[in-house]
């Protein structure tokens, strides 16, 4: 089994930000009353004074504005599966597993636009950006992983992020991915 951190790993870029931007142009009144709302929040977290599951949550509120996100996210990943790299592309497999910490729903509809269909990702309700457990990062990950896939050996694990080590030592071979390069990761 092959393991993919999504966010700068197989997309090019962050999908939550480009999420949150496309929807500030579809909706800007409810894009600057959540950002207004989500500074101090982010200026405790940039502190060292409030949590990244705090700050996440104000930025994600503005799906509130959201009548149909089923249609959004549609949209969304119409203009935007175009970034998914053609190095993942071209190795793709039917029993790849994504795993990361953006939501859930717009990871999901991300990687069934592509053909993935197994997902881990942060729970959060597409109705109000609230997060339904824990953000699905760095110690999280082997656990949610765990969870669903009990018995699994990852024979490679592939990420931009050197926080996603935990994965990284579950794995019998671990990548680092920067840009369209992937070496390999000496965990």
């Amino acid at each position: 089994m092959k393991v993919y951190d999504f966010d700068d790993t197989i997309y090019d870029g962050d999908s939550s930000m480009d999420f949150l931007l496309f929807e500030g142009r579809r909706h800007p009144a409810a894009f600057l009353k959540v950002c207004a709302g989500a500074f101090f929040p982010t200026l405790r977290y940039l502190c060292g004074r409030g949590t990244k599951e705090d700050m996440k949550e104000h930025f994600f509120s503005l799906v509130t504005a959201v009548k149909d996100m089923d249609r959004e996210l549609e949209l969304f990943w119409n203009v935007h599966k175009s970034r998914v790299k053609p190095w993942y592309l071209q190795q793709q497999e039917p029993e790849d597993v994504v795993i990361s910490a953006s939501p859930y729903f717009l990871v999901k509809a991300g990687c069934d636009c592509i053909g993935i269909s197994h997902v881990i990702a942060t729970e959060m309700d597409p109705a109000t950006g609230r997060i339904n457990g824990f953000n699905c990062k760095g110690n999280n990950k082997p656990d949610r992983f765990r969870e669903l896939f009990p018995e699994e050996i990852i024979q490679e694990f592939y990420s931009d992020s050197r926080s996603d080590l935990p994965m990284a030592k579950m794995a019998q071979t671990a990548y680092l991915v920067k840009g369209n390069t992937v070496t390999e990761w000496n965990k």
